[in-house]
């Protein structure tokens, strides 16, 4: 079998959407609507709109991403050895990250709220580990490890089951751009599938979100769907004029009538859309953008694209504990949250580089790679 193209941009836009999230959970700590699991005195609706505004694509894009290179590597190597490279690619660093490094972070904030409450107790119960507070930031990988078995499963009882569907009828999908039309839609009837399951998947598994499942599905599915299919990955991130007049006229709706007005199904279902609608489509156009400006060769993304899977791991600790220790402190919002998001992710970057990259012990748990496939990263950015 051919190796495939490269797409480097795919690579870039992954990396980049995950050290996102270090922006993310430092504006949560400043916003003015979540009490998160650490809040300071000192709000601003500006971090509300941040994490708005990156909630709409940051991690829709990415699973577009993570299905796209689900297909590239089912289809390379075949079930097993894809079962035996993901499983070990994502399941050993979030087991090693589950027990340590959240069980760290877990008994800090048990300290930092209830100061008086035996916190290793609480880490060594199992309502602890059952109950899924062990999860935090690494809902993500629980929802990939589903995402994965699940299309290998199907790929494997079907036979590359997106030919045996007939889907390549549908190449004229493609072409008409009408399935920026057809995908909120079906992200609507997901979203409402997903909120009214009955509870029995979150009661047998309760690290587990049945509606992230399903939301996110639409799209890791898509993304598998783009990498069968070349044309629809070529035609993605090609915005068009009427698309994005279309997501222009829902947003000035949105803003000039608001959803919480409206009480019936069939408002909130308008509404719903045009946030499917808008959350596809900013997903369109951060393709376009990565596609346009970082589709090539570059040792500087290749390193980062290799650094950010453990950023993210550790960075979220990091806010917990950087932004408890500046709580107290009452200088400038906005200083404090460059403060708390640049420390954060500098300290996550050099965990990874003078630590994680050097150890192959740190290398397998943190970032489930052999000493040979870090030898291998590491040569396209030495």
């Amino acid at each position: 079998m051919t190796k495939p193209q490269r797409i480097y941009y795919a690579d870039a836009m992954r990396s980049i959407l995950m050290l996102l999230g270090v922006v993310v959970h430092s504006s949560y700590v400043y916003n003015t609507s979540t009490n998160w699991t650490i809040h300071d005195a000192q709000v601003s609706p500006f971090f509300d709109v941040i994490i708005g505004f990156l909630s709409m694509f940051r991690m829709p894009a990415f699973f577009l991403i993570s299905g796209f290179f689900c297909h590239m590597t089912l289809t390379r190597y075949g079930v097993l050895r894809f079962l035996k490279v993901r499983l070990k690619r994502i399941a050993v660093p979030l087991i090693t990250t589950a027990i340590i490094v959240n069980g760290i972070q877990n008994y800090i904030l048990e300290r930092y709220h209830d100061g008086h409450r035996d916190a290793i107790e609480l880490l060594l119960s199992a309502s602890y580990w059952l109950g899924g507070k062990w999860v935090s930031h690494l809902w993500f990988l629980n929802d990939l490890l589903v995402f994965f078995l699940v299309v290998a499963i199907v790929y494997a009882l079907l036979n590359r089951p997106h030919g045996w569907l007939g889907l390549r009828s549908l190449k004229w999908l493609a072409t008409s751009g009408l399935y920026v039309l057809l995908l909120p839609a079906i992200l609507l009837v997901a979203d409402f599938i997903g909120n009214r399951f009955p509870l029995v998947i979150t009661e047998a598994a309760p690290f587990l979100d049945f509606s992230e499942l399903t939301h996110y599905g639409v799209f890791f599915t898509f993304g598998f769907l783009m990498g069968a299919y070349p044309k629809l990955m070529d035609d993605f991130p090609n915005p068009r004029i009427w698309a994005l007049m279309l997501m222009c006229f829902f947003i000035l709706l949105k803003l000039v009538f608001e959803a919480d007005q409206y009480h019936g199904i069939g408002a909130k279902m308008v509404f719903h859309y045009f946030d499917a609608y808008i959350s596809w489509h900013l997903c369109i156009i951060c393709f376009y953008l990565f596609r346009k400006y970082f589709n090539s060769a570059s040792k500087q993304f290749a390193y980062l694209s290799d650094a950010s899977y453990s950023i993210y791991l550790f960075h979220h600790i990091l806010v917990v504990v950087i932004g408890i220790a500046l709580i107290p402190l009452t200088f400038n919002i906005y200083l404090k949250f460059f403060t708390l998001m640049l420390t954060a992710g500098a300290i996550s970057l050099a965990i990874h580089h003078f630590g994680v990259l050097r150890s192959p012990v740190l290398r397998l748990l943190f970032n489930g790679k052999t000493p040979m496939e870090s030898d291998k990263s590491i040569k396209a950015y030495s």
